[in-house]
């Protein structure tokens, strides 16, 4: 049933007026602006895009990130990383480019060098060797020049991310800061029209910069002194500022936790942000843009962190000047001015409304224009008011963030009235062909705005961006789908509609059920994995000589084999196992489906070759069925005797027990021996795609495989040679796959869209 959420505004118009902003006479606590003592010139305000690490910023994304129409979040620096391997450095272009022409400035910062000037030639941790200063000063302005000539000059690069962190497992170097020092030394002239930046400190670790900073060589070249906050407490940089360098807070995220829309949690971005404008830092720049906890949502939709940022970038543009604000309020209050314009931000992290008397120490404005963002508000505009005689009383609600500015042309009317959101009909269609891989179509031109117009469409599926458009298409398999669209007007204002979407069988479909390789499982350290040419992917699984677990079965991880795998339709299974029980003192397992109870798998079908058995308890007369849901599921199994060989299970919509070595298992590791697979998300792109994609990976691999959505192999490619990077072009029908790539380091996985 479809369901229409509509915008808070209309909550804050009834409220606002009486809640957040009272013109008039003096009523509360004293804040004093005074725009005559200056500090900080700011840079901007930004965010990290990694699309070789997680999902790129499609265009609709950049545009709402660095955009400054009302529906959009005013950002004003990107950082990238400056790659290590030539070869994705055109993956860094796209969004940068789109970002540079909306405006922004772009910082890049390398994660590694290339792996052959470290001392271990690995891509984790190790150390620049000296004697390849000079070729990794040249590999970076390698990559400024190639940005540059691709339409997205840099503004700034580092010398590295996070020199100080030795606990990295990711792409990294370790620095002492007398290496910094050295190279920044002896290689600072090579970065002349671009701004050099060090150290991006893991906690701005002053240590790594003083060095430079008091070596009159090296402190020439050095433009800006950048650092992250993890587990650090904010603080001015005297030094810095009496070197004329600007201080960049490079890198943070206050939360990874807990969702971006939590409130009050989100407001801690407004707290932080505030605490690095005190501390004299010209710029500000969040990890993740896109991310679940980051300042836009996997759906496509800015989160609550998002507009508490917005408060500071949409208002505060590059230039403007940090004014001095005296108070005794308890809230974080910061103000900013340029030759015509006067901005004060004011977070209220307590759960107590404040009533606050203003003295902007100016009669240059006649009014000021509230902004609010709290628990039911997202960058609301509550009201134009007048100021008499430089004086403004307002009120604060509890938790809340709020901007007044003179300046208001990038954002929402006061009066605007919310959009419909109309994301059409519910949909029952029916795969008639059997193709796993049903159209939906989205329709949002039913949406409407009654005083302007539709700034932006984002539908979402399952908290995943879909599409930025009006209108398209996907294929599904079949199941049943909420579709949710967000449609924002040209005044920032949002609404929301949901479409259920149910795709039924076909009468003629047939289930293939799931085959699953036991030694591809998570294999617990006391299982023995033995290769054999006659078991199915030339291996099988047993316990031990000696070793049997005969009362109950075990609740250790090394005793367990972990198999993991999804079903499409929500039905009943008939598990079978392909075993070789030589005898009746050599004939059981323990076995465990999700959180059911532990049956014993007795009475195993003997001889001296391999046999599919079901899966019955106790007794061959006690089968098994099990009643699974769509979706993800985890089957254990524990050794009992250690004579019993184990090779393979399939789980059957059947009653019919399989033949032979049965078929590929989804998910299989190519080689024969058995491990726990250590998975990272990969990177595909474009994603969407019509053909050719490119996948990449941190880990290298060799064996790329694609998988329909029911977990069926559809289409695979082996390397001679492990790859981290590769083009495929396995001309897919439209559908959703996972892409699986396999190599010594682990797998990878990624979902894969294919659109005509």
């Amino acid at each position: 049933m479809k369901k229409t959420f509509i915008s808070s505004r209309l909550v804050a118009g009834v409220a606002g007026l009486c809640l957040l902003l009272l013109p008039g006479r003096a009523f509360g606590q004293q804040v004093i602006v005074d725009p005559a003592t200056e500090y900080q010139t700011i840079t901007g305000f930004g965010g990290v895009n990694m699309p070789d690490w997680i999902a790129n910023l499609d265009s609709s994304l950049v545009a709402k990130a660095f955009g400054n129409e009302p529906w959009q979040m005013g950002l004003t620096i990107l950082r990238i990383k400056a790659p290590s391997d030539s070869g994705i450095y055109e993956l860094q272009v796209p969004a940068a480019r789109q970002a540079h022409d909306l405006g922004a400035i772009i910082l890049a910062s390398p994660w590694s060098p290339p792996v052959n000037m470290k001392t271990n030639n690995d891509i984790v941790r190790g150390e620049l060797l000296p004697e390849y200063y000079d070729d990794y000063a040249d590999h970076l302005m390698g990559f400024a020049d190639f940005m540059e000539e691709n339409g997205a000059p840099l503004h700034a690069i580092s010398v590295q991310n996070e020199p100080d962190w030795s606990g990295a497992t990711y792409e990294s170097c370790d620095w002492t800061p007398q290496q910094l020092l050295t190279f920044v030394k002896e290689q600072g002239d090579k970065f002349a029209g671009i701004n050099l930046v060090a150290s991006e400190s893991l906690g701005f670790n002053h240590a790594y910069t003083d060095p430079i900073l008091n070596d009159p060589d090296a402190e020439q070249h050095l433009d800006i002194v950048g650092g992250h906050l993890y587990g650090a407490t904010i603080r001015d940089y005297p030094l810095a500022r009496e070197k004329g360098k600007e201080v960049w807070m490079t890198e943070h995220y206050t939360d990874s936790n807990t969702d971006a829309n939590e409130w009050p949690n989100a407001l801690a971005v407004g707290t932080e942000v505030s605490g690095t404008m005190q501390a004299n830092f010209n710029a500000y720049i969040w990890w993740y843009i896109r991310r679940f906890y980051g300042l836009i949502q996997d759906d496509g939709n800015i989160s609550k962190r998002g507009y508490v940022m917005s408060h500071f970038s949409k208002f505060i543009r590059p230039g403007a000047v940090r004014v001095d604000v005296t108070h005794s309020t308890g809230a974080d209050i910061t103000a900013y001015k340029t030759d015509s314009t006067l901005v004060v931000v004011a977070v209220n992290s307590s759960g107590n409304e404040l009533s606050l008397d203003f003295n902007l120490g100016t009669n240059a404005y006649a009014e000021m224009t509230g902004y609010a963002t709290a628990a039911t508000m997202n960058m609301e505009p509550i009201g134009t008011y007048p100021v008499a005689d430089g004086a403004l009383a307002v009120s604060l609600p509890a938790n809340s963030i709020m901007t007044f500015t003179t300046f208001t042309g990038k954002a929402g009317a006061v009066e605007n009235v919310p959009p419909v959101a109309d994301a059409g009909e519910d949909q029952l269609l029916t795969d008639s062909m059997n193709t796993l891989a049903v159209t939906v179509h989205l329709d949002a031109s039913g949406s409407s705005d009654a005083d302007g117009t539709i700034a932006s469409y984002n539908w979402s599926l399952v908290d995943e961006q879909l599409s930025a458009g009006a209108m398209d298409s996907v294929a599904l398999a079949p199941g049943k789908y909420d579709f949710v669209l967000t449609v924002t007007d040209n005044d920032g204002a949002r609404a929301m509609d949901t479409l259920s979407v149910t795709i039924q069988r076909s009468d003629s479909y047939v289930d293939p059920g799931v085959w699953l390789d036991v030694e591809c499982g998570t294999v617990g350290s006391n299982w023995v994995i033995t290769e054999d040419t006659a078991a199915s992917n030339g291996a099988y699984a047993a316990t031990a000589t000696g070793v049997q677990i005969l009362e109950t079965a075990s609740e250790e991880a090394e005793d367990q084999i972990v198999l993991n795998f999804t079903v499409v339709d929500s039905t009943s299974y008939t598990l079978f196992g392909r075993v070789n029980a030589p005898s009746a003192d050599d004939d059981s397992f323990w076995i465990r489906m999700d959180d059911g109870d532990w049956i014993l798998w007795n009475s195993i079908t003997g001889g001296p070759d391999w046999t599919w058995d079901d899966v019955h308890d106790t007794d061959p007369g006690n089968p098994v069925t099990y009643t699974l849901d769509s979706g993800a599921h985890t089957l254990y199994v524990v050794f009992r005797e250690d004579g019993a060989l184990l090779d393979k299970f399939y789980l059957s919509p059947g009653t019919t027990p399989p033949t032979g070595k049965g078929e590929a298992s989804a998910l299989c590791e190519p080689t024969s021996v058995a491990r726990e697979p250590l998975t990272e998300t990969i990177g595909l792109f474009p994603n969407p795609t019509t053909s050719t994609f490119t996948v990449e990976s941190q880990r290298a691999f060799s064996d790329l495989r694609i998988m329909s959505i029911d977990g069926r192999e559809v289409w695979s490619q082996r390397f001679r040679e492990p790859t981290y990077r590769t083009k495929a072009t396995p001309n897919l029908p439209v559908g959703t796959y996972i892409i699986v790539t396999w190599g010594a380091e682990g797998m990878g996985t990624g979902k894969l869209r294919v659109d005509r």
